[in-house]
């Protein structure tokens, strides 16, 4: 138990400080039904308020794909090809949470036509620098934070002794410690 208190504290010591940009998505495969009783499956990721629709260039039969298990579950094809077209399902959901992930690290919102283009150079594995393919592009990127030196303000940081005993505080709440439980008195 001591052991897990001290990298509980040690965690907390050297990650009190780090604060990163998280984007709210929404990344699900959704069906446009075309003709003949055939649909078109479509990968549609929401985020601040937008939707942006990118192509599987799956087509199957309108009774093939679930929508609630997102994947194309009962198909009179050859099960590879079902196998087939859950693995790109997984590995299109994959590269957009990449994509954001870089959005995220640039602490950057996207724009809908800089996220296809930075999806489609991750999803194609091309070796471009995706901040200069963006810039030489034009394409505008609504930038969240400066992170010129001036405006960074670093909060100070905590000693192990503050973490300490911010940890006995908050658990001895959490846990319904007594006074006797998290008052440790060293006698020797």
């Amino acid at each position: 138990m001591v052991k897990t208190l001290i990298q509980h504290l040690v965690f907390i010591t050297l990650n009190y400080n780090i604060q990163a940009m998280n984007i709210k998505r929404s990344i699900r495969f959704v069906i446009r039904k075309e003709k003949e009783g055939r649909i078109r499956i479509v990968m549609r990721v929401s985020f601040k308020c937008m939707a942006v629709d990118f192509q599987t260039g799956i087509v199957a039969n309108e009774g093939d794909f679930d929508i609630k298990l997102q994947r194309i579950t009962n198909c009179n094809l050859d099960s590879s090809y079902v196998s087939q077209c859950n693995d790109k399902f997984s590995l299109m959901t994959a590269n957009m949470i990449k994509t954001f992930q870089y959005f995220e690290s640039q602490e950057t919102i996207p724009t809908a036509q800089a996220l296809r283009e930075v999806y489609n150079s991750i999803a194609n594995g091309t070796a471009l620098k995706l901040e200069n393919s963006i810039k030489s592009s034009g394409i505008p990127i609504v930038k969240v934070k400066d992170n010129s030196e001036t405006n960074i303000k670093k909060p100070k940081a905590k000693s192990f002794w503050t973490c300490y005993d911010e940890f006995v505080r908050v658990n001895s709440k959490l846990n319904d410690w007594t006074d006797a439980t998290s008052v440790v008195s060293y006698s020797y």
